[in-house]
């Protein structure tokens, strides 16, 4: 079977389970291209045993990076509800239709991808274009991944309810139980990222009208609708509950190591070091690549170091993206730029308690 997957460069996560995908279906014996618009050009390509085509799109090197992770950042408000967030998305949204106008008009690359005559396309859930691409050259067989939870556009799209009324919005910071202002909230964050994402869609919509790929008037939505399946990395029993379907697969755990990767003789005496210095275990905090914590506005950080500093018998490894900082650092917290996570949770038997924060 021949895949072609398309994969913009947004985040080095989505690059990620994209490529677990990819290598995934390669060890199964299967043919896999992937088709890297590249949105962003410092996100790395990803390595595997299978075709990468990375092709420009007009973007300027930088400005994806620039709209989305600034103005506001990530520590600040960042409901959808919030205008600063509201005219962010759409700014981000301008760039992914002029990517898609890039593609396609593409016309060597759109006819060389017809002639290698795939069998199936998969494209995730932020970015229709790759419906487009996907009629452009002759895919009828469509997977819709989720490198997160599921999107709400993606169950209704395909005819499975999403109600509000328990399921919260991707975008939406709550949970299943929810009075009438929570509930209000979630319609609201939801009818405001599904009106840009609609939006959006549109815009790209009339790209392909343009080219001829679409009837004049026809949405991308009528394609999306058509979709095989839906793969959402996830799993059910750690997600909330929501209505389902045949069409939907859960593939949480995807991307986690399989094999134990341990730590060299130096590095080991040094997290050893640090793991003894601590009575009750050590925690580690990091907040992903694109939430720095050097970043974080110094009154956050005072909080935040004075809440590690009440809990003395307590080790906080923190991933701290600077040589040291402006601010006095509890004897209990250690700073370093990079924390070996993989090889913590599978090489030091000496852990006595292991917990970690993400962003």
């Amino acid at each position: 079977m021949k895949v072609l997957m398309i994969v913009p460069t947004l985040s080095y996560s989505h690059i990620s389970f994209n490529a677990k995908v990819a290598e995934t279906l390669v060890s199964k014996g299967h043919e896999v291209v992937t088709l890297l618009p590249d949105v962003d050009d410092r996100v790395p390509s990803p390595n595997g045993n299978y075709e990468i085509i990375r092709r420009d799109v007009g973007l300027a090197s930088g400005e994806l990076s620039k709209t989305l992770w600034t103005n506001p950042d990530p520590y600040e408000d960042s409901s959808p509800l919030n205008p600063r967030i509201f005219l962010k998305l759409l700014r981000v949204s301008s760039l992914f239709v002029k990517a898609c106008k890039a593609l396609a008009n593409d016309r060597l690359l759109l006819e060389s991808l017809r002639e290698r005559q795939f069998d199936v396309g998969m494209l995730e859930q932020y970015d229709s274009c790759g419906f487009g691409i996907f009629r452009a050259i002759g895919v009828n067989n469509i997977v819709w991944l989720s490198a997160t939870g599921a999107y709400a556009e993606q169950p209704q799209t395909i005819g499975v309810n999403y109600p509000l009324s328990y399921v919260p919005n991707l975008f939406a910071p709550l949970g299943d139980e929810m009075g009438f202002l929570d509930s209000l909230q979630n319609v609201l964050v939801s009818t405001v990222t599904g009106a840009i994402y609609s939006y959006t869609r549109a815009q790209q919509s009339q790209i392909f009208w343009k080219t001829g790929v679409l009837a004049f008037g026809e949405d991308l939505l009528a394609t999306a609708r058509k979709s095989d399946a839906v793969v959402v990395n996830t799993l059910p029993f750690l997600d909330f509950a929501m209505p389902t379907s045949q069409q939907i697969a859960y593939i949480g755990g995807l991307t986690v190591q399989k094999q134990e990767r341990s730590l060299n003789t130096v590095d080991q005496e040094f997290w050893r070091q640090i793991a003894d210095s601590s009575t009750k275990g050590f925690v580690l905090v990091t907040f992903g690549s694109i939430a720095r914590t050097v970043d974080m506005p110094l009154d956050m950080q005072r909080k935040f170091f004075t809440a590690c500093s009440r809990f003395p018998e307590i080790t906080f490894i923190v991933k701290y993206e600077a040589a040291n900082s402006t601010l006095p650092i509890p004897l209990n917290v250690q700073l370093t730029p990079w924390i070996p996570q993989a090889e913590l949770m599978g090489g030091l038997s000496i852990m006595q308690t292991f917990l970690q924060f993400y962003w």
